[in-house]
């Protein structure tokens, strides 16, 4: 009888199981804070201390706005928020943080909404005042607007006369739109995120006050039809910084820079289907990254509202505000029909026009599209002293002081000496002056140092003037520079190409030097047992080094250099990892192809993000997962204390199990100050020590 009930018992919980959320009964619990549960999220959040955490228990739907006005964070707990309103509403807000510094987590919210009548749209996680926000782990889908002259917002931070705060956008954070999301007449789409400055009374900027803060990090994707990164008005004074991740605008500008402010470009990918950034105010700062602008062909267009430009990698278009524009460009890669296109659209005056600044100082510049000019510019010269271009940059733009351009297999840069460029030039480089009086002709100028160095072949302006270089070769000493005009120089000596010119090195076998006769064939040298100059043996992480280069697991980034201190990317553990279990990583599409299979196949990785900087709490969750695929014990470490780490709060949800683990078993230990630093790129020496501890348990 009892066997009976209790199977009685347990076909009633399947079929209950099966039912949907929505046909679960009143009073259903759908949040936890601090072991009390709630059948409201808007209880739970009012429950909620500052520093607590709110814990979505199942998926829910909410159809009133949530103002969060302390700082907490709100885990997902895996599971979907969806927003949802009736037609008509005038309340724009989904997630509205007002005070303190909050954290989204662990899971997905859903923007259902798409008419309304408002004219910002739906604002589906809003940052306001001093409030400060961070997400990570988390997919924002957005609903396109229906019957809207304005953009749906994922997320938008906005200032006002109570201060400002700071967005940041982590790893696993995606932002994108709601699937077969379709717009109605008049709609313009999803913009990613958006950023205001500081507003008082009345909407009246206030110039005292610094703008909203916006930081994105590696890992983070953003891929919508509106702008992937906007800001708004014009004197917000705005601090907005790339670090990484991928930013799309299918339909748009990537990063659409109205304001003043500063916009930082240290890294990631962004690619607007129109332009790749315009900015209209403010500084723009590139040190890296890509940047990216599909349009064809480069124009910009007055408009007052909106984006002016297409075509461009990076347009900068002085709006009739007449505000301060400076750009400076160190680093990273500039793609479009043209790479770099400033115009004066709004036709301000030369007064105006003084304030906009161009600095171009490093960097790769790339005309696609059949793109005509990688550089343009209406109103400035002089302002390109150093990069690398994919087309030859007119000389009005090039700094006075270059003078020649090296066109290395349609690579051009530009020297203000040749001898600058000789050094420069590849084997059949053709150096041109672009000087009066370098121009034409040009002759073939050869410098073979025989065995002593690389050889180079150039073709070279008349006139050019450089030093002959000094040489060195093993067991033998140098006698001078064997012209083919009969003549001999030595080296240090300077020289002027006046005609097809050979220079060869003339040497003598050295006479305290045995006498070794010339190989037939070159012989390859061959390489040390441990040949990382770069890891000496007083290093902390010399034996953890050479245990994974002996045991084939990590490779040094060329022959003689290890690069312990430089981060390790995402491709390259899945490729240790695959290693270790004797997987052959080699061939494919790309080098490290197999192994992306591999782990995914054995649930160790997503595969995504292949280039992306590999986090602590990222390793430590691959070789935990890789352990349990292996039958390892992973028990042990269930009973450390991880909330003794100072920043234990920090470390992920998918995270915690693997870092007890790694804790308990000795794997990972804190820092000098308590600290786990989950969120921190991992460098190869760590790595090496980790893997090394690992295989060694």
């Amino acid at each position: 009888m009892k066997k009976s009930i209790l199977a009685l018992l347990l076909a009633v919980l399947m079929v209950a199981s099966l039912l949907p959320a929505a046909a679960l009964a009143d009073g259903e619990m759908v949040a936890e804070v601090n072991g009390e549960q709630y059948d409201t999220l808007a209880e739970a959040i009012t429950k909620a201390n500052a520093g607590d955490t709110v814990y979505l228990l199942q998926n829910l739907t909410i159809s009133a706005e949530q103002e969060i006005d302390k700082g907490i964070t709100l885990n997902l707990g895996g599971n979907t928020l969806t927003l949802a309103s009736a037609t008509g509403t005038t309340n724009a807000f989904g997630l509205k943080f007002t005070s303190g510094t909050s954290h989204i987590t662990n899971g997905t919210i859903v923007d259902e909404r798409s008419d309304g009548n408002t004219s910002y749209g739906w604002i589906t996680v809003s940052v306001v005042r001093e409030a400060s926000l961070s997400i990570d782990n988390t997919n924002i889908y957005v609903c396109k607007p229906c019957g809207l002259t304005q953009y749906n917002y994922a997320v938008r931070a906005i200032g006002n006369e109570d201060g400002v705060g700071t967005l940041t956008l982590n790893a696993g954070t995606e932002i994108g739109e709601v699937e077969n999301s379709t717009p109605g007449d008049g709609s313009y789409g999803v913009v990613g995120v958006t950023v205001f400055g500081a507003y008082g009374n009345g909407n009246e900027v206030q110039d005292d006050y610094a703008g909203e803060t916006i930081v994105v990090n590696s890992g983070v994707v953003i891929d919508t039809t509106g702008y992937a990164i906007s800001g708004n008005g014009n004197s917000h004074g705005t601090t907005i910084t790339i670090n990484g991740g991928t930013m799309t605008a299918e339909e748009s500008t990537g990063i659409y820079h109205p304001q003043t402010g500063t916009l930082n470009i240290n890294g990631g990918s962004i690619t607007g289907g129109v332009t790749g950034i315009e900015i209209r105010s403010g500084e723009l700062n590139m040190t890296g990254g890509v940047v990216t602008g599909l349009g064809n062909p480069t124009k910009v267009e007055p408009n007052g509202n909106g984006t002016t430009s297409s075509g461009a990698g990076i347009a900068i278009a002085q709006h009739t505000t007449k505000l301060p524009i400076a750009l400076n460009v160190t680093g990273g890669t500039v793609k479009g029909f043209s790479a770099i296109y400033e115009n004066n659209p709004q036709n301000n005056s030369e007064d105006d026009l003084n304030k906009i600044e161009l600095n171009i100082n490093g960097g790769e510049f790339n005309a696609i599209n059949n793109g005509t000019a990688v550089i343009h510019s209406q109103d400035f010269e002089d302002f390109v002293t150093k990069g690398e271009f994919n087309q030859p940059v007119d000389a009005k733009y090039l700094d006075n002081d270059l003078l020649f351009e090296v066109n290395n297999h349609d690579t051009y840069t530009y020297y203000d000496t040749f001898e600058n460029a000789l050094k420069a030039a590849e084997y059949g480089a053709k150096i041109t002056g672009i000087a009066e009086g370098l121009d034409t002709p040009y002759y073939d100028l050869v410098i073979d140092p025989a065995n002593g160095g690389e050889v180079k072949s150039v073709n070279a302006p008349r006139g050019s003037t450089f030093t002959l270089p000094t040489v060195t070769k093993s067991g033998y000493a140098f006698l001078g520079w064997a012209c083919s005009d009969g003549k001999t120089y030595s080296a240090l000596q300077e020289v002027t190409i006046t005609a097809n010119t050979t220079f060869t090195a003339s040497w003598v076998r050295h006479p305290d030097t045995e006498y070794v006769p010339e190989p037939e064939e070159p012989v390859e040298p061959e390489t040390p047992a441990f040949p990382f100059y770069d890891v000496p043996t007083s290093a902390w992480y010399y034996t953890a080094v050479k245990y994974v280069y002996d045991n084939k697991l990590m490779d040094g980034v060329d022959t003689y250099e290890f690069a312990p201190n430089a981060t390790l990317t995402r491709a390259m553990v899945w490729t240790i990892i695959a290693r270790m279990s004797g997987v052959d990583t080699t061939g494919g599409n790309s080098w490290y192809a197999k192994a992306q299979e591999w782990v995914i196949t054995n649930g160790i990785s997503d595969g995504e993000n292949p280039t992306a900087a590999i986090t602590r709490q990222e390793l430590v969750t691959m070789l935990y997962r890789y352990a349990q695929i292996k039958g390892y014990d992973v028990s042990v470490g269930e009973s450390t204390n991880i909330l003794s780490y100072v920043d234990a709060t920090s470390i992920s949800e998918y995270a915690m199990s693997a870092f007890q683990w790694a804790c308990g078993s000795g794997l990972i230990e804190g820092d000098e100050n308590g600290a786990l630093t989950p969120l921190a790129t991992a460098t190869r020496a760590q790595a090496a020590a980790m893997i090394m501890r690992f295989l060694s348990k």
